[in-house]
């Protein structure tokens, strides 16, 4: 699947018409895989769900702009933009397959506790022919109506992740903000001819790969998401844990979280959220609107 998609990917950044040049078959995130399989706060969070019969939503999101991040980077002397619709696609699978794998037999697509992933790509960098690029990710831990879940897939693209309104009661959220560069990256390649480098091309993906492997290693090995559930499924409480920016840990450690009080309604946020979603200001179906993102 991984290489399906690889190849799929290049095709789109240089066009149809043009063959693109590639010396990868297939990318390995192992070294990522062997730090959650190890993990006892994955175990952990895992075993809570099967142990209580529980099951978990994921949703799955992204911000950029066509003025910042990755809509200006170099590759071979050129500039490039990445921001096109299947290459967005590319990215979200990027995040999705990861955490689906390691998940499995608890995600459900349904109401509920639900984990949503941001990533926002619109201030993201990367350095000329893929030598290194920075990025920064947003997960959230919600309780979510299906109804909400619904006007979540009729969002607009932000420029940042803050969909905090459309998930419901979020109980928990953080942001990471990961790096990697082209000698350090621990996703490696399966080259077809090993005495030859990696192209430009493939240090892009390479990279994109990289950073995405590292943030959602650090959401699921992340012992303050469990301990939210936990707080939230044993009081029914809202308490939002909102740490500052961490580098995401690519082993077993904790991070310096701050605990905040749920903000008061702000009904001046749904109302324009709702505008944004298309909803006519004075029907009912824009109340309607209004009243679910207030929940």
């Amino acid at each position: 699947m991984n290489r399906i998609l690889f190849l799929f990917f290049t095709l789109l950044i240089y066009g149809c018409a043009t063959k693109p040049i590639t010396n990868v078959n297939d990318y390995s995130a192992n070294y990522y895989r062997d730090i959650v399989s190890k993990s006892k706060n994955y175990q952990d969070f895992k075993d809570y769900f099967l142990k209580n019969n529980m099951k978990l939503g994921t949703l799955v999101s992204m911000s950029y702009s066509q003025f910042g991040g990755l809509a200006n980077y170099g590759l071979d002397g050129e500039r490039k933009s990445f921001f096109y619709e299947e290459n967005n696609k590319w990215l979200k699978r990027t995040m999705s397959n990861f955490v689906v794998s390691e998940l499995s037999g608890l995600i459900v697509d349904v109401e509920g506790y639900t984990l949503t992933f941001c990533g926002d790509f619109g201030h993201a960098s990367m350095g000329d022919n893929g030598a290194f690029g920075t990025a920064e990710y947003t997960y959230f831990l919600s309780n979510i109506t299906e109804a909400q879940r619904q006007l979540f897939f009729q969002q607009p693209v932000l420029s940042d992740c803050e969909y905090d309104a459309l998930l419901g009661d979020v109980f928990y959220k953080k942001k990471v903000k990961v790096s990697s560069n082209i000698s350090t990256a621990k996703v490696t390649t399966i080259k077809k001819d090993e005495s030859l480098p990696i192209t430009s091309l493939d240090s892009v993906s390479l990279i994109l790969y990289d950073l995405s492997e590292q943030a959602m290693t650090a959401m699921l090995t992340d012992a303050d998401l469990f301990q939210a559930l936990k707080d939230y499924k044993l009081t029914g409480g809202k308490k939002l844990i909102e740490p500052v920016v961490n580098k995401a840990p690519v082993s077993e450690s904790s991070s310096t979280t701050t605990n905040i009080q749920a903000p008061a309604v702000n009904m001046e946020k749904y109302k324009t959220q709702c505008k944004e979603l298309g909803f006519k200001l004075g029907t009912a179906d824009y109340g309607n609107c209004v009243l679910q993102l207030m929940k």
